[in-house]
């Protein structure tokens, strides 16, 4: 991610994902049973906001080593989603669970931190965003899969399909329009 980065903006290089991702696997993986409104909420908050957020976290100074750290934090924030949104029942086994991966994160990315990474306030902050997204797609997941019997590899591919038209509108409108394209032309 970090080399490609380095050639196409994040959005551009996001949408790209997306696209390459969906349209081959679609011709061979079927539409799960979900509505649609369910696949689009699913690409966007894993396709336009997890990964167009972690990204430009990346392209604005998070390191890649650390961004794959803090990115981690996704399992916190889905443990409360969770428990507030689905009402799931927090046991004792899995907040201490969290707290000794809590500390192993942190611990990580001192280590990081003391060996010479260094990173951005700013990115910092959009890879954290990025992990909330990340979180709030497991919650639609687990939501579209408590309905019923649902192929959740139908639904990863069928949902990238919600992701590139917006990840390119992005990248025209914050990214430079036509130049970011040329950067996507490029490298292809």
């Amino acid at each position: 991610m970090r080399w490609a980065l380095e050639t196409v903006p994040p959005f551009a290089l996001a949408a790209l994902r997306f696209l390459c991702a969906a349209v081959p696997a679609m011709f061979f993986i079927r539409r799960p049973n979900v509505s649609w409104s369910m696949l689009v909420a699913y690409g966007f908050a894993i396709g336009v906001f997890q990964f167009g957020l972690l990204f430009l976290g990346m392209r604005l100074g998070m390191p890649a080593g650390l961004s794959s750290l803090v990115i981690q934090t996704q399992v916190f924030f889905t443990i409360g989603l969770a428990a507030w949104w689905l009402h799931d029942r927090l046991s004792w086994h899995s907040l201490v669970g969290a707290c000794i991966a809590g500390a192993g994160i942190v611990v990580l990315a001192w280590h990081k931190f003391a060996f010479g990474a260094t990173a951005t306030f700013a990115g910092f902050l959009l890879v954290i965003a990025a992990a909330l997204s990340w979180a709030v797609g497991n919650i639609i997941a687990k939501h579209a899969a408590g309905r019923g019997d649902v192929d959740m590899l139908g639904m990863v591919v069928w949902s990238s399909l919600a992701a590139p038209l917006p990840l390119a509108l992005a990248s025209y409108a914050f990214e430079g329009g036509p130049a970011a394209w040329h950067a996507v032309v490029e490298m292809t």
